[in-house]
């Protein structure tokens, strides 16, 4: 946490795998432990879109579902970037 602090208001956060990091400081630290970040930009989900881990999911929510729900549900200024076809 030392770098949210150090960054204090000036921290982007982009994850673009697994939530289980970016949810682990939510356990140890608490529901403020983001609080001076501005942004979280997530790479998970799939919508209108087949999944790519089974027809319904997609690997970095189907992976650690618990992970994503928490830091879905804690977080603010989140912006997710789902699966999407590309025709």
């Amino acid at each position: 946490m030392e770098i949210v602090n150090q960054y204090k208001n000036d921290l982007v956060i982009v994850g673009v795998g697994r939530q289980t990091d970016l949810a682990l400081p939510l356990i140890l630290y608490g529901k403020d432990a983001y609080k001076d970040v501005n942004a979280f930009y997530l790479m998970g989900g799939a919508f209108l879109v087949p999944g790519n881990v089974t027809p319904e999911a997609e690997a970095n929510f189907y992976a650690d579902p618990i992970a994503a729900d928490s830091v879905l549900e804690k977080e603010k200024n989140i912006y997710l970037f789902p699966l999407t076809s590309v025709a």
